[in-house]
């Protein structure tokens, strides 16, 4: 994956999820969904699994949580891709 013209490099569970939530861009997406679309099964309630692999995306891609600019935070409720989405 590039961006900026650079390579950047993620787990294969955080670019998995960053490839889902570009492919559903605007679409608020629960913790809960996240990890039974991507992970395969349900976690219990107190996972943090999904917060990790968002945190690592943010890292990667340079995106402030507080100012996020790709992937904005519903408080209670889950994640959401911002930015506009182009293929090729």
């Amino acid at each position: 994956m590039f961006r900026d013209g650079r390579e950047v490099t993620l787990t294969p569970r955080a670019g998995l999820l960053l490839d889902y939530l570009m492919s559903h861009p605007g679409e608020l997406h629960t913790r809960d969904r996240l990890l039974s679309v991507l992970w395969g099964f349900d976690f219990p309630a107190g996972t943090r699994a999904v917060d990790h692999r968002i945190a690592e995306v943010r890292r990667v891609l340079g995106d402030d949580a507080a100012a996020p600019v790709f992937i904005e935070t519903v408080p209670s409720l889950g994640y959401r891709f911002r930015a506009a989405v182009t293929r090729g």
